[in-house]
């Protein structure tokens, strides 16, 4: 892992981890594009794939399963 990856995760693990109110910020389909674009970059293997891989799972998680 790398700097930039626990960077992002210790960003990305204190956001979800509020009880903030969530804001419906984007639509579905661009959510979906996000994630493959997350997946995209988890797969290249550099610096900040692990951040992209466990923000890809958790925002995929969150979208229905019909969208």
């Amino acid at each position: 892992m790398t700097d930039l990856d626990t960077q992002m995760l210790d960003f990305i693990d204190d956001v979800t981890a509020l009880d903030d109110e969530r804001l419906p910020l984007v639509t579905a389909r661009e959510a979906q594009a996000a994630v493959q674009l997350l997946q995209h970059f988890a797969e290249t293997g550099g610096a900040g794939a692990h951040a992209a891989r466990h923000l890809a799972t958790t925002l995929a998680l969150r979208l229905p399963s019909n969208a």
